[in-house]
């Protein structure tokens, strides 16, 4: 009985931090992904993928996760995203 409580606990732990480190990449300029979500009653706009799985989708947008039921998805496409420039004087290899 204690070992199965152990694995539950464990198992949690590790899906929360993934859930946790993905989220704060995403928040990072590093990574800029912006995807376009349409439901079947409503759209996403400029919202970031964190996680999919069978039944359930994550997003992050505006500080907040949505939870989304993924058979509620009708479409999701990557939004062109603008990178900054880089100026010649502060690139290493001008």
């Amino acid at each position: 009985m204690i070992e199965d409580f152990l694995i539950v606990a464990f198992a949690i732990g590790i899906i929360g931090s993934t859930v946790g480190l993905t989220v704060r990449e995403y928040k990072s300029d590093k990574y800029n992904y912006a995807y376009d979500v349409t439901l079947k009653n409503e759209k996403l706009e400029d919202v970031a993928l964190v996680m999919s799985t069978a039944h359930h989708t994550i997003f992050y947008a505006d500080e907040r996760s949505i939870v989304v039921p993924t058979t509620e998805i009708m479409k999701v496409q990557r939004r062109r995203t603008q990178r900054p420039k880089i100026e010649c004087a502060a690139a290493e290899a001008c």
